[in-house]
Formats: structure tokens, sequence, C-alpha cells
């Protein structure tokens, strides 16, 4: 047995490595602090030491290492409040344009995300957050940077233009909805619409025209529009898939 092996105990059944579990009932010092958090059960790093009955969490939130937790004190997430989120892939990232991800709705990424979002076209409608995260592989130039859906969400509205950083290399990005609320494919879809015809307006009538158009009714339309043409398309059940009306 070497070194590595002396500190990493059996993987719990109950717990493999990926699950989210919610932590309670520590009563050291440092573990009260962990009490109330999720955390994500992970392959003990190097030297830490994981005895039988505990299993290595990454602790949200925690400016620490994964530490050594008694299975006692941790309860699955229930699947009901996992949230769901995008993955929005770039140019370059040719494997999948987009994906469905979960966090435990009480994860820091939405109860620390900004009440209106950062996606200002869409603050008073439904909050978005669109944020860079790091690709799945080497992007080689500028244009495998591309990610025109993120570039859209993030537009202005007063000239309906992106901010610079926005505008290039931009990358993947994660969008989701603060305080845990779902987020579909679907949804972003029908957003994506809705900033589509905005941009339209844009340039071709008026900023004010097209800043008069961001309501609840549009986007509502661009919802009811996308569905339909998903059903047409043999997708009878996308409107199941719709959480942002």
């Amino acid at each position: 047995m070497g070194p590595e092996d002396s500190t990493k105990a059996p993987a719990s059944p109950e717990f493999p490595v990926g699950t989210w579990v919610m932590i309670d009932g520590l009563q050291s010092e440092l573990g009260r602090t962990f009490n109330g958090s999720c955390g994500e059960v992970t392959d003990p790093p190097m030297g830490l030491r994981v005895p039988e009955g505990r299993v290595a969490v990454w602790v949200d939130g925690a400016d620490c290492d994964p530490v050594a937790l008694s299975v006692g004190k941790l309860t699955r997430v229930a699947q009901e409040d996992m949230c769901c989120y995008v993955r929005l892939s770039c140019r370059g990232e040719k494997d999948c344009f987009a994906e469905h991800l979960y966090l435990p709705r009480v994860h820091s990424m939405f109860t620390s995300a900004p009440p209106l979002g950062t996606c200002e076209v869409f603050e008073d409608l439904v909050p978005l957050c669109c944020v860079k995260t790091e690709p799945k592989v080497p992007l080689r130039d500028r244009a495998s940077y591309d990610n025109q859906w993120a570039t859209w969400f993030m537009i202005k509205r007063s000239d309906g233009f992106a901010p610079p950083e926005w505008q290039s290399f931009v990358g993947p990005v994660y969008l989701f909805r603060p305080g845990g609320l779902d987020l579909s494919i679907d949804d972003l879809s029908a957003m994506n619409m809705f900033v589509s015809q905005l941009l339209d307006m844009y340039s071709d009538v008026s900023f004010e025209y097209a800043q008069s158009q961001i309501t609840m009714e549009k986007l509502r339309y661009a919802v009811e529009n996308h569905v339909s043409t998903q059903r047409q398309l043999g997708a009878p059940d996308v409107a199941r898939n719709i959480n942002i009306m």
C-alpha cells in the first residue's frame, strides 16, 4: 500500500463521488461554519486522511480544500432541490451547443447572484446571469471564442450593443437565474428569439422603439412562438421545459 492509499477510505455506497449533500450537526469550531451549507462528495486530495465512515466533501463557499466529514452529518440533496442551469458552448467547442447542468438551489452561485442578474435587457423581465467559464478544448483563434447567444444576452438597453468584453473572446458561458430558479435550453431559445427581434428594431427602426418593446408581453409572445415551432418539428412536450413563464 502506497502513501496515497493510506489516506483514502473505500468510497461510501450511500454517498458516491459527485453526490451533492447538505451538511448539518458538526460540532467542531471549523465544522460549525459548514453547517447549513451544501457540498459535493469528491475524491480525497493527497494528504487528506479519510477514515471509514467519512467521505471527502468540497464545501460550497468554504475557503479551504475538501474536508473529511462523517456520513452521519450529511443528507443527500433531493432531486427537486437541484436547480437546472445551462452551459452554452462557444464556436470552438464543437461537441455540444448547450447542455443542462444541475446544482443545489442553495448553492452560492445562485444565492450570491445579483437579484436582477447580469443581463440588462432581462432585468425587469426574467433576471438572467451570464458568466464566462473555461473551455473544454484549446481555443486557437479569436473566432473560436465567438458565442453569439451570450453576446446577444449581454446587450445594453440604451443602444442594443454588448460591452466590448462581450463582443469578442467570450468563450463558453454558464447561464442561470438568481435565487435557484430553473432555466432550460428551451427557455434560452425563446429568450434568444426575443433578443433577435429586438436587435432588428434597434438597427431598422429606432433605439426608443426597441426599448419600448422590452416587455413581458413580447417575451411571452417569443415563448409561444418557440413552443409552437418545436411542436411542428415533433416535440409536443416542449412546453414542459419552459420555466420562465
